[in-house]
């Protein structure tokens, strides 16, 4: 994804009036139920030609919420996937007014989803003491063997990644805990929303007195 500056400043503005940046939770019921935390970039409009630019532009997907009232327009709503998102959020966060706080906790989310957790790619064979360690590269799993022993088994996977991504982070405790503090003030932030009221009363424009 490449971007002008004037397009950065463009989409910032489109963000900052009508956009959301957040993360969502979700149940990982593939993973024993786990709550996992999802980055989402959002923006609802009625003018279906502005969102449609915003897919085109960026990829993403196109939601549309029919209104019952008759006197009321349509709503179409534009979600960029996973794909793009610390892209995007990177070229328009210089250009922020409102929305910047969010969008720097997004991206500090994102980069704690890079740091790797070793023992999620291994598993214990049932009925026995052995191990099976695994490794995705480039989005396909590809197994590592299997061990007489979880450490042996971790180890293997460690020196995979390793091959992968010399400067891999491991993750640890606290960024889960983090994580969630991050959703705690996304919640906050989004529901409250900036002051400007205040602002505005400091705003003067001088006037000439002929």
């Amino acid at each position: 994804m490449k971007m002008s500056k004037l397009t950065a400043a463009y989409m910032a503005g489109l963000v900052d009036g009508e956009g959301y940046i957040s993360v969502c939770p979700y149940v990982r019921k593939d993973r024993d139920n786990q709550i996992y935390y999802k980055p989402e970039i959002k923006i609802t409009l009625c003018d279906k030609q502005m969102i449609e630019w915003c897919k085109k532009s960026f990829g993403g997907y196109i939601y549309v919420c029919k209104r019952t009232n008759p006197k009321w327009s349509d709503a179409y709503t534009w979600s960029l996937n996973s794909d793009g998102k610390e892209q995007l959020l990177k070229y328009i966060h210089p250009y922020l007014r409102l929305k910047k706080e969010q969008c720097e906790l997004v991206l500090e989310r994102i980069r704690i989803g890079k740091h790797i957790n070793l023992n999620s790619n291994i598993s214990k064979i049932k009925g026995t003491n052995n191990w099976r360690a695994y490794v995705y590269i480039s989005g396909k799993q590809k197994s590592l063997g299997c061990f007489g022993s979880e450490q042996k088994a971790l180890n293997a996977f460690e020196e995979a990644v390793k091959k992968e991504n010399p400067r891999f982070v491991r993750r640890s405790s606290q960024d889960t805990t983090r994580i969630v503090e991050i959703y705690n003030r996304l919640r906050i932030l989004n529901k409250t929303g900036p002051s400007l009221y205040a602002e505005r009363l400091t705003e003067t424009t001088p006037t000439k007195v002929k």
